[in-house]
């Protein structure tokens, strides 16, 4: 039991380790952004070291310093008056602000490529400790804490795919949405899984590149499944069928393509 207790002490560090790398990147971001005069860059910034401070208490179960969270809303707060956008911090959620945030990879410009490659580094090793931790909790049972890290390992994918889009990054957002669905499945969540499949099929389908057609098609194919799957758990039989035909069109569409 000990040594369980040590593995699950030590893989709650590195997430802690995680977060904590993440929110010192993107404090030094967000001034960089400010002074460039970025303000979508600086906004979306200063949400995400509100989501990540939040996390450290809500996954982690760990006392925080609520003394920097409360300087970060104080902080987006005086961004918001002074750019005469009207929006309440406490009555706003940051990820679904973050979300709506139009930001495209080719329009940014980074301080300089080190800080792209240090940020983009820290973003996958938290998805990577966070992948590790949602597995945790399905393992013991608590689906609703897998929950919130699927969501929030999405949040990361979202933000990858604005910064450097690529197409890998949407193939695993496609997978963790699938994942969650089947969550929400389980918790009978049932309008919410469904709609979890259906956005885990439309982002794969608004994804072109010739050099990843095979694992595009591929992973739109195990969508179709796991939405039939859902559909046919559900009995509704007519859009199973639906779901299985376009997922043997997608597998067809290969043959030939894979050596």
């Amino acid at each position: 039991m000990n040594k369980e207790n040590n593995i699950m002490i030590n893989l709650q560090n590195k997430l802690f380790l995680s977060i904590n790398n993440l929110i010192k990147r993107e404090k030094l971001l967000a001034e960089y952004f400010n002074i460039q005069g970025d303000y979508k860059m600086v906004e979306n910034f200063y949400l995400d070291l509100i989501i990540l401070a939040d996390d450290l208490w809500q996954i982690l179960e760990r006392p925080y310093d609520y003394e920097s969270l409360g300087k970060y809303k104080a902080q987006i707060t005086q961004f918001y008056e002074e750019n005469d956008i009207d929006l309440d911090i406490e009555k706003l959620n940051p990820a679904k602000r973050k979300s709506k945030l139009e930001i495209i990879s080719d329009d940014i410009s980074w301080a300089n490529n080190g800080q792209w490659i240090d940020l983009t580094n820290d973003l996958y090793i938290i998805r990577e400790n966070y992948e590790i931790q949602a597995a945790l909790k399905i393992a013991s049972k608590n689906l609703l804490e897998a929950k919130k890290i699927y969501q929030r390992i999405i949040g990361i994918n979202e933000d990858l795919i604005k910064y450097i889009d690529d197409p890998d990054d949407k193939i695993e957002k496609s997978k963790n949405l699938r994942d969650l669905g089947q969550l929400n499945e389980l918790l009978g969540n049932s309008l919410e899984a469904e709609g979890n499949f259906s956005q885990a099929i439309k982002i794969l389908e608004n994804t072109f590149d010739e050099d990843m057609e095979i694992s595009i098609n591929y992973n739109l194919a195990k969508a179709y499944y796991d939405q039939a799957e859902y559909f046919r758990d559900r009995k509704n039989l007519d859009k199973a069928i639906v779901s299985d035909k376009k997922r043997s069109g997608y597998l067809q569409s290969q043959q030939g393509k894979i050596l």
